[in-house]
């Protein structure tokens, strides 16, 4: 892969961005190990993406456990309220 080619490629100043990723597309395929590099490109997408989830989850998980305690404490709080 040319990477100095790639590199010119993106600083064409009068070239709109699609051109600019077709002619990269275009450049990457002259490669003969392009597959094995798309394949660890997305692999690499997969790790982030997994790692996104990941975090989100946890994150959903903080929420809702935090809800739940707030829902509790008001329903406590009702309760001592009614009992008085």
């Amino acid at each position: 892969m040319n990477l100095n080619k790639i590199k010119e490629i993106i600083e064409l100043p009068l070239i709109s961005e699609a051109d600019k990723e077709s002619l990269i597309i275009n450049e990457i395929s002259k490669d003969e190990n392009v597959v094995p590099i798309i394949l660890q490109m997305l692999n690499a997408e997969r790790i982030r993406k997994n790692e996104l989830v990941s975090t989100m989850n946890l994150l959903l998980s903080k929420a809702d456990v935090e809800l739940f305690k707030k829902i509790k404490t008001n329903d406590s709080a009702k309760g001592q309220v009614i009992g008085l």
